[in-house]
């Protein structure tokens, strides 16, 4: 049964390769962003570090998201470590994500180009 703020693109029951690899995760967040055109160098780096800035954020919860989806073997917290961040931080990230999905469609254009990468490098 699917809740209200889960759209499909979160099922994460629906995500068939999945990795244990923290060092692929990470690898693949970094290709993710040099992709991203709207971001310049600074901001690439700002979205491992405490910028709060919306579009940082927005990238920075997107890539937590994912690595849930794809790294589910991986724990909560050694994911979190991976960004500098509680767990807890995390869940808030895709309950966001869920969120942003169902009413932004700029958001969820962002979301599934850094899906693909993760779904053909962790293919």
């Amino acid at each position: 049964m699917r809740t209200r703020f889960e759209p499909d693109e979160l099922q994460f029951f629906n995500a068939v390769n999945v990795t244990d690899d923290k060092f692929l995760l990470m690898a693949i967040c970094v290709e993710c962003l040099n992709d991203d055109q709207a971001l310049t160098d600074k901001e690439r780096e700002d979205v491992f570090g405490a910028n709060r800035r919306q579009q940082i954020t927005d990238r920075r919860h997107i890539l937590m998201t994912l690595c849930m989806k794809y790294g589910s073997p991986v724990t909560l917290t050694n994911l979190s470590t991976m960004f500098n961040k509680h767990h807890a931080t995390l869940i808030n990230a895709r309950n966001k994500c869920a969120t942003l999905i169902s009413i932004d469609r700029h958001f969820t254009k962002i979301y599934k180009n850094y899906e693909k990468k993760f779904e053909h490098f962790i293919a």
